[in-house]
């Protein structure tokens, strides 16, 4: 069951990757593109703003979902810093996934109820919102995810100090 686990998580690892390095090339080329054309004075074609932003929110969004992933996101752990004791760090680490899980068990919740709820479409291909707005429960939710798992390694895994 750990190898099915640890496929799956190398699977979406590599995926999200992969995607974020798209978007960002691809955001480079664009707006690229977009300074060049306004520069030589053809102005800029309509359907970039769209779809900067659709790449964007995507980036956005994913990125932090890889850096949640390998535990690369930005925290304050002078809290940390300052405990000796071991069992006292390990129920810290506790108590943080545990507010980790219920903030992105929210975010989740209201990010599918908003991006389920949009009724606006795109101004030049007219495509529901809804695709942009998804990215942000996808995001917390598999953020949510790698909380809980976080949290069961945590748990069962790795032995509590005595």
């Amino acid at each position: 069951m750990q190898r099915i686990f640890t496929a799956v998580d190398t699977f979406i690892g590599v995926a999200i990757d992969a995607i974020c390095i798209v978007l960002t090339a691809g955001l480079f080329f664009l707006i690229t593109l977009v300074v060049a054309t306004r520069l030589g004075g053809f102005g800029s074609p309509a359907w970039s703003d769209e779809v900067v932003e659709f790449m964007l929110a995507w980036l956005i969004f994913l990125g932090a979902t890889g850096l949640w992933r390998r535990g690369e996101h930005f925290r304050v752990d002078l809290v940390d810093q300052m405990m000796t004791d071991p069992l006292h760090k390990a129920q810290l680490a506790i108590v943080v996934e545990l507010v980790s899980i219920v903030f992105l068990a929210i975010l989740t919740y209201y990010g599918a109820f908003f991006a389920f709820l949009a009724t606006d479409t795109s101004p030049t291909f007219s495509l529901p919102m809804f695709y942009w707005y998804a990215s942000m429960p996808v995001s917390s939710g598999l953020m949510l995810a790698y909380s809980l798992a976080h949290l069961w390694r945590l748990l069962f895994l790795r032995p509590m100090p005595a």
